[in-house]
């Protein structure tokens, strides 16, 4: 899959629209995040892997449309959390025979 998938690493994802252009896309803002400070001594490096903390730039991030998402969600379950709300809120909308060819629940 060589210039058709690129792999991020620190970033904080935030999923806007599941539903972006017609339901083929999804909407995501990206943040930078640096986990560099936190490597000044032992204690702090023990730390960051155990509650993997990260520095994240919440000003300055940028908004893509992706066709797939893959991602590592961690313990706050972002993504995996706003796809639960999305799909629930989509199926609350549907008829009887809308949800029964969108699939199981």
């Amino acid at each position: 899959y060589e210039g058709k998938i690129e792999l991020d690493y620190e970033k904080e994802v935030s999923p806007l629209d599941f539903d972006y252009e017609d339901g083929s896309s999804v909407l995501l803002s990206v943040s930078n995040c640096d986990t560099d400070f936190l490597r000044d001594a032992p204690s702090n490096v023990r730390q960051s892997l155990s509650q993997e903390e990260m520095l994240c730039d919440v000003e300055g991030y940028e908004v893509i449309a992706t066709k797939l998402l893959v991602a590592a969600d961690g313990t706050q379950r972002k993504v995996a959390s706003q796809m639960e709300v999305s799909d629930k809120e989509k199926r609350a909308n549907m008829s009887f025979i809308e949800k029964m060819q969108y699939g199981p629940a």
